[in-house]
């Protein structure tokens, strides 16, 4: 079974380049390019969430996978 490494998902269409995501991220893991948020350390990223709660337009999404198991 391959793992894969689940990341951000920034839309930039909707990012207004507003850097909040930027500042609130504890591993540096985003930045701005362009006037556009992007995640240049994709490694980096510990999947807080922070930037996701932070986004002032929805424009980043984190996505989880529930997974049901049967006791």
């Amino acid at each position: 079974m391959v793992e894969e490494r689940w990341i951000p998902q920034i839309d930039k269409e909707l990012c207004t380049g507003c850097g909040d995501c930027i500042v609130i991220c504890p591993t540096d893991a985003l930045e701005l390019v362009s006037g556009v948020a992007l995640l240049i350390a994709p490694s980096a990223c510990n999947y807080c969430a922070d930037c996701e709660t932070t986004c002032p337009v929805d424009a980043i999404a984190l996505p989880y996978q529930i997974v049901l198991v049967s006791a």
